[in-house]
């Protein structure tokens, strides 16, 4: 019998993600246990983290989790799901960061994921105090790109999350920040 973390099941599939299952989450940025501060997610700045689907799935919720609240609303907040092209799969509606913790928004449609496939989960805010956002940091090479894959990026001056992306052409982040869908 599978356990909550063990990533082969008794047939030898993949399950789901210990790290994101320990959270009741179907996906996951980066182990909670990675995350050592926080970073501003500063007003029309949309950042997408990688990550990786372990078992196939349909999505309901998307997350991020804020250290520090932001303050003074002035836009969209909200979160997307993307594919590793770049072209949106769903988005949520409204988010509030003007709380510490998990804060989760419902996507405005269910989205299916596969095993074995990569997405890009982000976060766009407008705050005139941005929240700060609860993340591991790297000054070496996991901001890298590897087989064309860029684990963490951004773009800024976006109003909204964006329809699509190219993610060659945005910014490599080192920050990556905590987000999961479930």
């Amino acid at each position: 019998m599978a356990d909550d973390f063990n990533v082969l099941d008794q047939a030898g599939g993949a399950s789901e993600d210990p790290q994101a299952g320990r959270f009741g989450l179907k996906l996951i940025t980066l182990p909670a246990g990675a995350v050592y501060d926080q970073y501003n997610l500063s007003s029309g700045l949309a950042a997408y983290v990688i990550t990786r689907a372990s078992a196939s799935a349909t999505l309901t919720h998307l997350g991020i989790y804020v250290g520090t609240a932001g303050a003074t609303d002035g836009g969209a907040n909200e979160m997307g799901i993307f594919s590793v092209a770049g072209e949106r799969l769903g988005v949520t509606g409204e988010m509030d960061f003007t709380a510490a913790g998990w804060i989760e928004g419902a996507l405005t449609a269910p989205v299916a994921i596969v095993a074995g496939t990569s997405y890009y989960l982000g976060c766009v805010t407008h705050y005139g105090t941005p929240p700060k956002i609860a993340a591991g940091n790297s000054t070496s090479f996991d901001h890298l790109a590897i087989n064309g894959v860029r684990p963490t990026i951004y773009h800024t001056g976006q109003a909204a999350m964006p329809a699509s992306f190219t993610p060659g052409s945005l910014t490599v982040n080192a920050t990556e920040y905590l987000m999961g869908a479930r």
